[in-house]
């Protein structure tokens, strides 16, 4: 599908900065290196709270923003992309090296009008011969997860389709960027990545592992109260927003079991209050949730059954190992998941 945009070399860069941010100059110093493209930065001070902001690089390509308030990851963003001079933006995070051709490879293949989204081949940066994301994955119930964490970086070589980009390092044209609204800034914090995937999916756009761009990432994997309060929250958003009515009819059995499940493992684990949190947002917020999905049932050109292939039947994150007693029923869910093929 194109969109008649022409070739794009220069790119504007999003980094949103909150709390701590000691790699923020290294960040910002390494987008403006940047070689064979045309780079300025936008900073959105969400609420950076060691002076980072104000120890960047003195330099005109660098701008930032400062919106009184914490707009989550996903505001954030919109606040940078809406001052994007490029006709390329790219989404970097404030605790990420790229390396200097990486925004050259991710413009490079936006000319190719068919990709919605680049995101780049993403590495760990205290191991860097180790990839932290080659894309994610999404559960068919909507868990999600990155692909390839800790496996030999040297093993993605191909460019290819992958089910959603990372936020942490991803571009889009900034007019496709601007024309499907941008990140949702309603789920503020986590699967927002996937979300904004999903729907250049269903568009009719592809989203792809650009292994050409390479970008280092200070990832360090942890779970607390609120981020499982958003995880959660945002997942069931995803559900309900993005399939047709008939594939959430199918799969209302699984998705019923699997609130119990999370359930009793939240109270299990000391989440309980807040996936009680998630389930009162998604309550005062139906008519947003309502219109969200009409909006997006509205646009889209594939159907459900045209996202199978990108769906995943099994759990199979890297960073979390899944319990024996769990097995079971993630081999059950996966048959349940082949019998809903049979009915799109």
């Amino acid at each position: 599908m194109g969109d008649g945009l022409s070739l794009a070399r220069h790119v504007t860069v999003v980094v949103v900065a909150w709390g701590s941010m000691p790699l923020l100059r290294q960040c910002i110093t390494a987008i403006l290196e940047s070689r064979t493209v045309t780079t300025d930065v936008v900073v959105v001070d969400n609420g950076c709270t060691d002076g980072s902001v104000d120890d960047l690089p003195k330099d005109d390509r660098v701008q930032v923003l400062r919106p009184g308030s914490n707009l989550g990851f996903a505001g954030g963003c919109n606040l940078g992309a809406g001052a994007a001079s490029g006709d390329v933006v790219a989404f970097i995070n404030p605790d990420a090296v790229v390396e200097a051709s990486a925004l050259c490879a991710l413009a490079t293949a936006l000319d190719d009008r068919e990709i919605g989204i680049a995101t780049a081949r993403l590495r760990l940066l205290d191991q860097p011969d180790l990839l932290n994301s080659s894309g994610g994955s999404l559960h068919f119930l909507g868990l999600g997860w990155a692909n390839g964490f800790g496996v030999p970086a040297a093993s993605e070589c191909d460019q290819r389709p992958v089910t959603n980009a990372s936020g942490a390092s991803m571009a889009m044209r900034t007019e496709l960027f601007r024309r499907v609204g941008g990140f949702t800034p309603e789920l503020f914090l986590y699967h927002e990545d996937c979300e904004l995937s999903l729907r250049i999916w269903l568009l009719g756009f592809r989203v792809e592992l650009i292994p050409g761009a390479d970008v280092w990432h200070d990832y360090h994997f942890a779970r607390n109260s609120e981020k499982y309060y958003f995880l959660e929250r945002n997942r069931l958003i995803i559900v309900a927003s993005i399939y047709e009515r008939r594939t959430l009819l199918l799969l209302a059995p699984a998705l019923g079991f699997l609130e119990l499940g999370l359930f009793v493992l939240a109270a299990l684990q000391g989440w309980f209050p807040e996936k009680v949190r998630g389930w009162r947002w998604l309550i005062a917020h139906r008519k947003w949730l309502v219109e969200h999905r009409r909006r997006i049932q509205g646009e889209r050109i594939l159907r459900d059954r045209d996202l199978v292939p990108l769906l995943s039947a099994r759990f199979d994150a890297g960073q979390l190992s899944l319990p024996a007693s769990a097995k079971p029923v993630d081999w059950l869910l996966s048959q349940y998941w082949r019998v809903v093929l049979h009915g799109l």
